[in-house]
């Protein structure tokens, strides 16, 4: 089994170096949904929207034949929510006190989660003639989450509060570690001497993942489930 391995591993080595080597940028929007768990939650999750949240991603792509390639990424990428309610106005607004001296008046609340994320992918590309391609890919990510902000208009003022992923507002290296599930699609046009794409992409984390509001006793819930629209572009190196 160890020698399966360890020839499994040569082979994909000797797949890539002999590979043409494809790089890029990807910018596009995130579209995160979320869940409230905790008092008056359906009131409060019928206030829940999705944020749209940047994400921006280097690329290289190996392309092993005409048809095939394996594409990782290097990703920023912001997931959040917004959200307007006034059950939880009184306790979130204490967070932000003091503010000028007088006692915060909170409203238009945002939960931004900003993560950086290594997405690993097989793509299968289908010509369309020689100058447009469909593709589909799909793979897991592996992200790290580097820090949790609340934002909101405190007093008529933009404010934000940085906060903890986990209830104990602990930096536990485990409760910030993500893993994702990928599946896209798209199209590519030939630009110049690469190629611009447009494609979306469905990620789905699996697990619920638990963001805590230090001193306020409320929880949010998040599903895991992002959308994201992008474009890119690449070039052969």
């Amino acid at each position: 089994m160890k020698k399966l391995l360890l020839w499994s591993i040569a082979l994909c080595t000797c797949s890539l170096l002999s590979a043409q080597v494809e790089f890029g940028l990807r910018i596009g929007s995130n579209f995160g949904n979320a869940d409230y768990e905790g008092d008056a939650s359906e009131e409060i999750s019928q206030t829940l929207d999705s944020r749209l949240g940047i994400y921006a991603a280097g690329i290289f792509n190996f392309r092993l034949s005409d048809y095939f390639s394996i594409q990782p990424e290097v990703a920023f990428t912001e997931k959040g929510y917004n959200f307007d309610s006034n059950t939880l106005a009184t306790s979130l607004s204490s967070l932000f006190n003091p503010i000028g001296g007088t006692p915060a008046v909170a409203e238009d609340f945002q939960f931004i989660n900003q993560y950086l994320e290594v997405p690993i992918l097989g793509k299968v590309t289908i010509p369309l003639g020689e100058k447009f391609q469909f593709f589909i890919d799909a793979g897991p990510s592996f992200g790290y989450l580097l820090e949790s902000q609340l934002r909101a208009d405190v007093n008529g003022e933009d404010n934000t509060v940085v906060y903890s992923k986990d209830a104990d507002n602990s930096e536990d290296n485990d409760e910030r570690a993500d893993f994702a599930m990928n599946y896209g699609a798209g199209f590519a046009a030939k630009l110049g001497k690469g190629w611009l794409r447009l494609d979306g992409r469905y990620q789905d984390s699996g697990d619920t993942n638990n963001f805590a509001v230090p001193g306020t006793g409320f929880n949010f819930d998040s599903n895991g489930e992002v959308t994201n629209v992008s474009l890119s572009y690449v070039i052969r190196l």
